[in-house]
């Protein structure tokens, strides 16, 4: 296939599955042979990414082209003439854009310029609360000035047929190599419970807490170990504290070496209320634990066949969740097998594979 000028579109290269996906997408593609820049948007990003890049990948952040960074609508139409004027500049063969706001904005921006728009969603639309401008726009801005529309799982890709009228290419994200990595054997890693994600109400750490608090008197030398960060870290551990399960629950923040911290662990949790994609769920996967997921919407159905490769309780049931933590801290033999049934996972989500979806599902039909 011909290679081709791309330019890939996120609000920052923070922390995060989309933001992880980007880069690991700009630098496969650069280290093909493509010509690949990536430009964010967010007026107060960090000036390192938590992500590398391959040093292909031509970096362009917004903010540093704009001479004032403030929030009005004033500047914001300026920001949009500048970021328009970019893209232009650089005349792509197609702009590959992720997630919700910036997805939209890209659209607007770039209408009427004949550049091909790949919109990625990320996580369930159907579940996010965006504002009522971006929620009413989307399905508009997707129909008419998208090129085309990616989504995660085929339950997402149906909905936004049959509600927004729209043929979605299933793209899952891919497995980041790095993970195909030797994993401990099982017996050899400590009686830790892991979850990973951003702290906020939608990834139910509540949940899991008070899941916790009913077994942790039980099992005194397992802890429940949470790495990530966010806005309601302090009042997750004030409920750690109020429970009295604090001596066996960590909060770590975020961690750079996160595989690791999947290798020392013996069972994963993911107890979201709604997903798009879980990254994190597919990674604990592929590095051998035990793993416990909410049956919401879409993502951990996916990959999870329940009993199989691991176990499946509904979104936001406490009694569920604890049952399943229960099932799996009193019976070692499961814990090993589901380990090891969860590892076969990385070769469907090879990088390879998802490359060859882009390839001959959304590149093939440019001009």
């Amino acid at each position: 296939m011909d290679r081709k000028r791309i330019i890939i579109i996120i609000s920052s290269l923070g922390p995060g599955g989309a933001e992880r996906n980007a880069a690991l997408l700009a630098s496969s593609w650069a280290d093909r042979g493509d010509s690949v820049s990536l430009l964010t948007t967010f007026l107060f990003e960090s000036e390192d990414d938590f992500y590398p890049l391959s040093l292909s990948v031509n970096r362009i952040r917004l903010s540093q082209k704009i001479e004032v960074n403030k929030r009005s609508i004033y500047f914001n139409l300026q920001r949009a003439k500048v970021f328009r004027r970019l893209i232009k500049l650089i005349n792509p063969d197609v702009v590959v854009s992720f997630m919700d706001h910036v997805n939209v904005l890209t659209l607007l921006c770039l209408s009427g310029t004949k550049i091909p728009v790949v919109a990625l969603e990320r996580s369930n639309p159907f579940r996010q609360q965006l504002g009522l401008l971006t929620e009413w726009s989307r399905p508009f801005t997707y129909r008419w000035l998208a090129f085309s529309v990616c989504c995660q799982t085929e339950r997402v890709a149906y909905r936004l047929k049959s509600e927004w009228g729209l043929n979605a290419v299933v793209l899952p994200n891919p497995l980041n190599p790095v993970f195909f990595t030797r994993t401990h054997n099982y017996e050899q890693r400590s009686e830790l419970i892991l979850s990973v994600g951003r702290m906020t109400s939608e990834k139910g750490h509540e949940l899991l807490l008070r899941s916790w608090a009913r077994l942790a008197m039980s099992y005194p030398f397992w802890t429940l170990r949470l790495v990530g960060d966010g806005e309601d870290r302090s009042r997750l551990e004030m409920l750690s504290n109020k429970l009295q399960i604090s001596d066996q629950v960590e909060f770590v923040g975020r961690v750079n070496e996160i595989v690791e911290e999947y290798q020392r662990a013996q069972i994963f949790v993911l107890p979201s209320l709604y997903e798009g994609f879980p990254n994190v769920l597919l990674e604990a996967m592929a590095l051998g634990c035990a793993c416990i997921a909410s049956d919401c919407e879409s993502g951990p159905r996916e990959m999870i066949r329940h009993q199989e490769n691991g176990l499946l309780c509904e979104p936001g049931d406490i009694e569920d969740l604890s049952s399943a933590l229960k099932i799996l801290l009193d019976n070692s033999p499961l814990r090993s097998r589901l380990s090891h049934e969860a590892k076969n996972i990385r070769e469907q989500y090879s990088l390879e594979r998802h490359l060859k979806v882009w390839d001959e599902q959304v590149f093939s039909s440019l001009k």
